[in-house]
């Protein structure tokens, strides 16, 4: 009897001491990765502590942009609907006339608002001009325009500019169909089926009926696909799907029922862009290499852009998933 008290009384003394084994194990576990912890964290405050500044800065700069919000999203919205057909002098009046008005009805805005900042980051600026857009604010603006508007683009062309950039922006997918060929919708049908970017142009003042369905998307579904109607043609609609058009007439008279059809956009060259333009080509001639290391610097600082958002918005993430989590 005595024996088997024994034996029990020993065995709930093994447990517990087995319980206090793995309890400790667990405590020191758990030490080490405290301690990882604090390291890692250490690390991570050193690495960060030269952000505080830049960071203090954009909190700044944001805490501005919302006290100004509305009326900085209003002027957005009238240039991206209004600003295409204007030069870079008339536009600016526009703007000076829209931000008179917000004055005097005490609607806030940033004071100094511009269109590139409000609508686009640094990085996608950066991305764009090394896809061939030049480096002028008038062309940023109307590459805002491309890529904001609801419509498809028609862009104003003579120089060719809007052209070169398009090609380089959409690569070898692009699709080049001349409006004047009579033969291109067959091909404008199957780029709409595949969903690849079509480039027409040589576009005159009169537009193809023709294309109106493509141009106002009367899409509609069935059976979960999309279609499309052209002609007596029923077509099947991919999304990624994306039209550009282009003029070389320098100032053409379109009726008003092609405007309410498309984004209609001017890309005539300015000075600004021109003087630009002249002294990458003289540069490019006397001192290629130059020229050269440009292009990779600016390629770099895109990248560099778009790493450090992206590091800056997972880090951000982590420290939201684990705040209050005990470790």
């Amino acid at each position: 009897m005595y024996d088997c008290e024994i034996e029990d009384h020993q065995h709930s003394l093994q447990q517990i001491f087995n319980e206090t084994v793995r309890e400790k194990e667990a405590m020191a576990n758990r030490k080490l990765l405290t301690m990882t912890r604090l390291s890692r964290a250490s690390v991570l405050i050193t690495a960060l502590s030269n952000e505080k500044d830049r960071w203090k800065e954009c909190l700044d700069a944001l805490d501005g942009y919302y006290q100004g919000i509305v009326g900085d999203t209003l002027l957005s919205a009238a240039s991206i609907t209004y600003y295409g057909p204007f030069t870079a002098h008339y536009r600016k009046k526009l703007m000076e006339e829209w931000i008179t008005f917000l004055t005097e009805n005490q609607i806030p805005m940033s004071p100094d608002y511009s269109l590139i900042p409000a609508t686009t980051e640094k990085n996608e600026v950066r991305i764009l001009q090394n896809q061939g857009l030049p480096a002028d604010n008038y062309s940023t603006e109307n590459a805002i325009l491309v890529k904001m508007s609801n419509n498809w683009p028609l862009l104003i062309d003579p120089q060719g500019q809007a052209r070169s950039w398009i090609t380089k922006m959409e690569g070898q997918e692009l699709v080049i169909l001349l409006a004047t060929d009579p033969g291109y919708t067959k091909l404008l049908e199957s780029a709409i089926r595949m969903g690849y970017p079509v480039l027409l142009h040589e576009l005159t003042e009169q537009i193809d009926p023709g294309l109106r369905p493509v141009l106002v998307r009367e899409i509609y579904s069935r059976e979960g696909q999309d279609y499309i109607r052209i002609g007596n043609k029923e077509v099947e609609y991919n999304s990624n799907f994306r039209l550009y058009m282009t003029t070389r007439i320098s100032n053409p008279n379109f009726l008003p029922a092609v405007c309410n059809l498309v984004t209609l956009i001017n890309c005539t060259v300015t000075f600004e862009g021109l003087q630009e333009q002249l002294l990458s080509r003289v540069v490019k001639r006397q001192h290629p290499q130059v020229e050269e290391q440009l292009g990779q610097l600016l390629q770099s600082i895109a990248n560099d852009l778009v790493t450090l958002r992206d590091l800056e918005n997972k880090s951000l993430s982590l420290f939201q998933k684990n705040e209050g989590k005990p470790s």
